[in-house]
């Protein structure tokens, strides 16, 4: 059963970056770089949603409610990572 963001059925609480590919070099550099507050969220969520998903539960609608599924975390620190190394190489 693949985890799912905290909205719709099955919601497990994560975030749509979480599930990006962590193989990716970006990805990978950017989560290499996140503060170490971001990167403690980010492995609680991981947490839940794997003890989520064996227990065959899903978290309650008000705390599904609460979250913010779209919040591009890592999205937007990828794109500022690529957009560096793109100013490097026209350098």
């Amino acid at each position: 059963m693949p985890l799912r963001c905290a909205t719709g059925r099955g919601g497990a609480g994560l975030r749509y970056d979480d599930l990006l590919n962590e193989y990716d070099p970006e990805v990978r550099e950017t989560l290499r770089t996140m503060p170490p507050e971001e990167a403690e969220l980010r492995a609680k969520r991981l947490t839940r949603a794997i003890d989520v998903d064996l227990k065959k539960t899903q978290l309650p609608d008000a705390i599904q409610a609460t979250q913010d599924i779209w919040n591009p975390y890592i999205r937007s620190r990828v794109g500022a990572l690529k957009q560096a190394q793109l100013e490097r190489q026209s350098e």
